[in-house]
């Protein structure tokens, strides 16, 4: 985000490579492959209390949305991906397709192949 300069992105959107990534390197269509954006999120968002002892907080982004529920829609997310393809639970599958591909405030992009 803050450093993307340092990877010959001026300016660019803090997402932009993990978005390119996904569509250009993941050509894979079998509908096991996820994308979630999350609006206002950094990548400390996982964690509470923050956990500044990687030294490297400093060069993200501030949240722009409340850390409870970009932690509880992580949570969500993960743990339906984990249920859904490990243990190949339809319920899941079904909850994680709802919470990534219908519309969701704390969700900018959702995208499955």
């Amino acid at each position: 985000a803050t450093s993307s300069a340092r990877y010959g992105e001026e300016n660019g959107s803090p997402t932009a490579r993990v978005e390119r990534t996904f569509d250009d390197a993941v050509t894979r269509d079998h509908g096991d492959c996820y994308l979630a954006i999350l609006e206002g999120a950094n990548h400390f968002s996982f964690a509470h209390p923050l956990d500044d002892s990687t030294g490297r907080p400093f060069i993200d982004m501030p949240t722009t949305s409340p850390d409870t529920d970009l932690r509880e829609i992580i949570s969500e997310l993960t743990r339906n991906f984990v249920l859904g393809i490990s243990r190949n639970d339809p319920q899941a599958i079904e909850q994680l397709h709802k919470l990534l591909l219908n519309n969701n405030s704390l969700i900018t992009r959702g995208d499955r192949r």
